[in-house]
């Protein structure tokens, strides 16, 4: 559900820009500003302006409260790993693109993800999860069973005592 917000609880956004899903959400929060989102400022991240100092100065001057990044800027040993860690004294919320479409949109943006993602996300282990999730199944099955049986048999048996003939249980061969 998204509500109206007001502007002064609006988030000033930063946004480096890199790829067509960042373009997405920008133009969407352009076209929708009720969701809450303000795009103060855009910077194309092969540009002059990605450089800390610069970023750090927009922020301070701008007001921005959260920065969206493109999602490669966090991985090891990358310059942009480096200006992300020396943004963090300014207390501002730091959003990668994918988590942050992910949240605009509630879905993920499929040509931004790369194998690591799966890797993460998707566990073929969850031995307690589908343990307490069997349980529950079969609890639920059989309570529910129980419950149903009662009103199945009347229904049966007033099945049988209509005036139409045939069985209780309609048994075809289909093809």
């Amino acid at each position: 559900i998204k509500f109206f917000i007001p502007r002064y609880a609006r988030r000033r956004l930063l946004i480096i820009r890199n790829s067509k899903t960042i373009e997405e959400i920008t133009s969407y929060l352009e076209k929708n500003p009720h969701i809450g989102y303000d795009v103060v400022s855009q910077i194309k991240e092969d540009s002059g302006e990605s450089n800390p100092k610069i970023i750090r100065e927009l922020i301070v001057e701008k007001k921005i409260d959260t920065l969206v990044i493109p999602s490669h800027f966090l991985k090891k040993d990358l310059p942009t790993t480096r200006l992300v860690y020396q943004l963090l004294p300014l207390k501002i919320e730091i959003l990668n693109s994918i988590d942050f479409f992910e949240l605009i949109f509630q879905k993920i943006p499929l040509d931004e993800l790369d194998e690591g993602w799966f890797i993460k996300e998707i566990t073929l282990r969850r031995r307690f999860y589908d343990l307490v999730k069997r349980g529950i199944d079969i609890l639920l099955s059989l309570v529910l069973g129980i419950f149903f049986l009662p009103p199945g048999l009347v229904i049966g048996v007033f099945t049988k005592m209509s005036p139409r003939e045939g069985p209780v249980i309609l048994k075809q061969k289909r093809t």
